[in-house]
């Protein structure tokens, strides 16, 4: 192969179509076998002209997924909000973005890569890369059998837990953003009515904040993020912690009344970091491998599937010219990351901060909105 991607998320997927339909030989390895379970179940608008280009929207109008129009951002006891249509003005309702269970979205991804030529080889670990520049290899195992791939450039999409990033010491973590997200799926919770059936509720309070996703089915997802270090001092199981933090939340619980959950609880660590670089002799960091930030307005899936295309992009005037990728060539891949990823900061939740300007607002309906995403 010319380029060997490892991880099949939405950055790998997305690295995997750009590069296949300019006609070239790429093979993807992805360690799970799809579907599978994944947060990050609320797209945004921004995501919106990415599908248009890469011919998805079709698909994705196509499989049902709840259509999402906006979002409303609520404090714990429901006395203050904000109110977000991402497409003002307009009647259609094909202009909207969708919340997805990202099983079926990933697959769909996935799919969508390996129709446009993409060699994809779910199941499939990387034991060990060797990034030499222009002579890159892979060792992947496959049904128990070890196989060596050589190429010229490896994008890593394999997320938080990156080899490359850790063997080459770029991770940078923001330790005032270590957090942990607690979430799971509930049967029968209260929707909003006609256009806003499908928009996310964030429900902010002091030190918390909780998604809350309507999906298919009457299925809805609900996760509160925390800092770690209040998860761990209440002593409490995962399951615990969600449903009293539920019940201090009065307007979710509201929500919630009467419904039932349908999928245990579960944890991730949810940590914000950057890498020292996004490219390095031989291999370039793509979507959560490169950086990743706990946000309130959900633009992991965003930053991702625009990295991978972008990261692709930057790669294929070398392998046109027949010359070795050099790290040069994605310095306006990095610049373009970054910026976006510092975008995504400046709109991160800082929670007594959230929490003051929603309990102003509701004395003050004119409070800025740069005052809620800080």
């Amino acid at each position: 192969a010319e380029v060997v991607i490892i991880g099949g998320g939405p950055a790998g997927a997305a690295a995997a179509w750009a590069l296949a339909r300019a006609g070239r030989d790429v093979a993807l390895f992805e360690k799970d076998l799809f579907p599978r379970f994944h947060i990050g179940e609320s797209l945004l608008p921004e995501n919106v002209g990415l599908f248009d280009r890469m011919g998805l929207a079709p698909r994705l109008r196509g499989a049902g997924f709840m259509r999402k129009y906006g979002a409303h951002l609520v404090n714990a006891d429901g006395t203050a909000r904000r109110d977000f249509d991402f497409f003002p003005g307009s009647d259609d309702p094909d202009a909207c973005t969708f919340e997805v269970e990202r099983a079926d979205f990933d697959v769909l991804l996935l799919d969508h890569a390996r129709q446009a030529g993409a060699r994809v080889f779910p199941g499939a670990c990387v034991a060990a890369a060797d990034p030499s520049p222009g002579d890159a290899a892979v060792t992947a195992v496959r049904e128990g059998r070890e196989e060596r791939w050589r190429a010229r450039w490896i994008l890593d999409a394999s997320g938080m837990n990156s080899a490359l990033a850790a063997r080459h010491r770029l991770r940078v973590e923001f330790p005032e953003h270590r957090r942990i997200a607690l979430y799971a799926h509930w049967e029968g919770a209260r929707r909003r009515a006609g256009r806003e059936a499908g928009n996310i509720e964030l429900i902010v309070g002091p030190g918390a904040w909780f998604w809350y996703i309507p999906l298919r089915g009457g299925v809805t997802s609900v996760g509160c993020v925390v800092p770690t270090a209040r998860f761990k001092s209440s002593g409490e199981a995962p399951e615990a912690f969600l449903e009293r933090s539920i019940r201090e939340a009065p307007y979710l619980a509201g929500l919630l009344a009467g419904a039932r959950r349908v999928r245990d609880v579960a944890a991730v660590r949810d940590y914000s970091y950057t890498s020292r670089r996004f490219a390095a002799p031989g291999f370039t960091l793509v979507g959560d491998a490169a950086a990743f930030l706990d946000p309130l307005f959900s633009a992991g899936v965003m930053l991702g599937m625009q990295s991978g295309v972008e990261a692709a992009e930057a790669l294929l005037p070398a392998l046109r010219a027949g010359r070795a990728p050099r790290v040069s060539d994605f310095a306006a891949y990095e610049r373009t990351f970054r910026r976006r990823f510092a975008t995504g900061c400046s709109r991160d939740v800082r929670d007594p901060l959230a929490s003051a300007a929603l309990a102003a607002e509701s004395k003050k309906p004119s409070v800025p909105l740069k005052l809620l995403v800080a």
